[in-house]
Parts: C-alpha cells; sequence; structure tokens
C-alpha cells in the first residue's frame, strides 16, 4: 500500500470512528483539545478534576463522566 492509500484508509477510519459510539475521556492536562474533538464530531467526556488513577479507570471502564 502506497503513503496515498494509507492516508484514505486512516481518514477512512477516522470518519468510521466518529460514526460510532466512541467516546473520548479527557484527563484535566488535555482539556485544550475538547472543542477540536468536539467539533470533528467526537463525544468527548471529561471527569472532574483531581481524581486518582485508579477512579479515572474506573470511570472509564463504567462509561460515566
Amino acid at each position: 500500500m502506497n503513503s496515498f492509500q494509507e492516508s484514505a484508509a486512516n481518514e477512512d477510519l477516522v470518519e468510521l470512528l466518529k460514526q460510532s459510539c466512541f467516546t473520548i475521556m479527557l484527563d484535566e492536562n488535555l482539556r485544550v483539545l475538547e472543542p477540536a474533538l468536539e467539533d470533528d464530531g467526537f463525544k468527548v467526556v471529561m471527569p472532574r478534576q483531581g481524581l486518582t488513577d485508579d477512579a479515572l479507570k474506573r470511570q472509564s471502564r463504567d462509561g460515566r463522566s
């Protein structure tokens, strides 16, 4: 596969992910990405600040924000 085909395949994959039930959870250090991801059609969840890593893992598994 040449680089053009790979690029097209990656773009197709991104479009498919946007249309699925794909949710991105951003931690407090990545909150600046929220507007761009939402503009691209992704559902973005931002848990409250200060959670421990274990609490974030549990929350992401449970699907809660």
